[in-house]
């Protein structure tokens, strides 16, 4: 059985499991600070003792005594509950270690090589382990007289202190934890209450009226969190409705008039033209076949030239997505179902370039719009972007980019439609592989609009293509002309580009050798 929970529950619980998890992560860090802090004034406390015992049988006299070393170490027991085993030993003339005293009988305490190497060096060393549950530590402290070690004390003294210690601060952390959920619990409800769940109960019901057709509602809103912005976007979108149908309705009632005012005249119209001859008639209607038939071929151009300037904006990317596909089926690693897509894709890229290639036309660019543009950051992109295209057909790239070369005031979208199109007509001029070289240099000339220094930027883009007959070159720049096949171009693409750079005060120029190649130079003015 699935239990479903609204918004109210899901913040309360998602908060409460929050303040849960946060709330036992710093309860067990507490508790184990607490247990180590507990243990180290154990420590402190036993090692003092141990201390102040082994002071307590320094004397020499009362040393040699055995009688007096029992009942003393009885005494101590007697007085401390919580040590269980006691035990002296004396050092021998050679060094060696020898039990005196002991509660137990027969005694059985020994000393071991750490505890006497701890001895030697006059170090208390404590042994910690655990017995039937219950936390022990023997401790193990030099007994001197005169400076001089004499012998040792050795008792196993309890950790109960400790362990109670411990579980009464893990008792009250818990109960501090357990109160703090409640209050937590208790007050993200109330919370949850009054700010989540009535807001959004009202603006619920505002909605359930304004979808049965009472557009009238209106809900309160109160306070200025997010659900009060959203209660107010509706309120305003109501308002906005309620506009909006009485403007409908009054341009309906508008509209019917209308037409029924033009329902008379048509009659009336009607009536007169029915009385005029047949040949004024057929003249008439020649009229407006021929009327007709000019408006749709008006329509028609217009229509012609937006096409051209989307399908060529469509087109020159389509090169690069196309480079890119090719490069991916050169990969040997390419699974044959991922192939299989990828000739999908390539076949269906191929269709919309021949769409596209039918619907090019020629229209006037928009008025640039002018920024700061950074020339060399532009052709690294451009240059990018057509790298698989370069790959595919062998070409070479060469680059010269002048360093710190000024920026532009120029729009940067029409110029990379610029340089997109010289370069992709660099590379369709070299299908069997050559050499592309970009330049970019600062140079004066006085053919673009340039700063009061008369320098302007100079970008040239140089293939080792087939080139362009001489006779050619004076109307490459012309609207329709090209010297592509059929169906491989329109002759818009440099007439736009031309467009572009005069719209921007600059001049475009070509260098051409049949067989040997083409230079395209673009100069843009600084100052634009």
């Amino acid at each position: 059985m699935r239990i479903h929970l609204g918004l109210r529950g899901k913040l309360v619980v998602v908060s409460i499991a929050s303040v849960v998890i946060a709330l036992a992560v710093s309860t067990f860090i507490d508790a184990h600070l607490a247990r180590r802090a507990f243990t180290q004034r154990f420590i402190a406390e036993v090692t003092r003792l141990a201390k102040e015992l082994a002071a307590g049988f320094g004397g020499s006299l009362e040393f040699d005594d055995w009688t007096t070393l029992t009942q003393k170490i009885h005494q101590i027991k007697e007085a401390r509950a919580d040590i269980r085993h006691m035990y002296i030993f004396a050092r021998t003339p050679d060094n060696g270690w020898s039990l005196l005293a002991s509660d137990e009988d027969p005694p059985t305490g020994r000393l071991s090589r750490q505890e006497v190497a701890s001895l030697t060096r006059g170090r208390t060393l404590m042994d910690f382990h655990v017995e039937e549950d219950l936390h022990l530590w023997q401790v193990t402290t030099p007994i001197r007289a005169d400076r001089q070690l004499i012998g040792a004390l050795q008792f196993v003294i309890s950790g109960v202190a400790v362990q109670a210690d411990v579980a009464k601060e893990r008792r009250q952390t818990l109960l501090m934890l357990a109160a703090t959920v409640a209050f937590v619990s208790v007050a993200l409800t109330i919370f949850v209450q009054r700010a989540v769940y009535r807001p959004m109960r009202r603006l619920v019901e505002a909605m359930q009226h304004a979808q049965a057709g009472s557009l009238d509602v209106q809900v309160m809103s109160r306070g200025h969190d997010e659900l009060a912005q959203l209660t107010d976007h509706f309120n305003r979108m109501l308002l906005k409705i309620r506009q909006d149908t009485t403007e409908k309705e009054k341009l309906l009632a508008q509209i019917q008039q209308f037409n029924e005012e033009l329902q008379t005249k048509i009659r009336a119209a009607t009536q007169t033209l029915e009385q005029r001859n047949q040949e004024l008639q057929r003249v008439n209607e020649a009229l407006f076949h021929s009327q007709r038939q000019l408006a749709q071929w008006e329509r028609l151009v217009g229509m012609v030239y937006q096409s051209a300037s989307i399908a060529h904006e469509i087109g020159t990317p389509l090169h690069s997505i196309a480079g890119y596909i090719h490069l991916l089926l050169n990969d040997p690693q390419l699974s044959s179902d991922a192939r299989r897509r990828l000739h999908i894709i390539e076949s269906q890229l191929d269709r919309i370039s021949d769409t596209l290639r039918t619907m090019l036309s020629s229209t006037r660019q928009p008025s640039p719009q002018i920024k700061p543009l950074d020339l060399n950051a532009l052709l690294g992109e451009l240059l990018q972007l057509t790298t698989p295209g370069m790959t595919r057909r062998h070409v070479r790239l060469h680059t010269d980019l002048q360093e710190d070369l000024p920026w532009l005031r120029a729009d940067s979208h029409q110029l990379q439609q610029v340089f997109l199109n010289l370069l992709a007509n660099a590379l369709d001029a070299m299908p069997n592989g050559g050499d592309l070289y970009v330049e970019t240099a600062l140079e004066e000339d006085d053919g673009c609009r340039s700063d009061q220094s008369g320098r302007c930027v100079a970008v040239r883009i140089r293939d080792t293509g087939q080139g362009i007959p001489e006779e050619h070159i004076s109307k490459i720049f012309d609207l329709f002309f090209t010297t592509k096949d059929a169906g491989q171009g329109t002759g818009i693409g440099l007439a736009i580009c031309s467009q572009i750079i005069q719209a921007h005060g600059g001049s475009i120029e070509v260098q051409s050798q049949l067989g040997e190649g083409s230079t395209f130079t673009v100069r843009l003015p600084l100052g634009t």
